[in-house]
């Protein structure tokens, strides 16, 4: 039970997201920017590709307990790891939508949106 409460701890923030993740440039996926966004009650992700916004409801999320965790979406996973609060490696695969959407994966560095503050785990 303690570690449940602890990774529910872990994953949930003061923010209105329990993850953001941002990567710009250019990619196969997008020419500009990619932000995917959580929410904090863990029902829908935000996906945004050059501007362009599409919503998905979340139909499950796991934690086992120490680091890593997954999240899926219809189309789309996140696999992550939470190292103190810190969202890190974090991995989106699915189809990726846009001008010409494909299936494959992006990988982020580090997130914002953990239960230690962003100026602490973006360094």
């Amino acid at each position: 039970m303690k570690s449940i409460i602890t990774s529910l701890l872990l994953i949930t923030s003061l923010n209105s997201s329990a993850m953001l993740c941002e990567i710009e440039g250019l990619s196969p996926f997008f020419s500009e920017k990619l932000t995917v966004e959580v929410s904090k009650d863990h029902s829908e992700l935000r996906l945004n590709v050059d501007g362009n916004e599409s919503i998905k409801k979340i139909n499950s999320s796991a934690w086992d307990g120490h680091v890593a965790g997954i999240i899926t979406a219809d189309d789309l996973s996140i696999k992550f790891e939470n190292h103190f609060g810190c969202f890190r490696n974090v991995e989106l695969t699915g189809l990726i939508p846009g001008d010409f959407p494909r299936v494959g994966s992006i990988k982020f560095g580090n997130c914002r949106g953990g239960s230690t503050p962003d100026d602490l785990c973006l360094r």
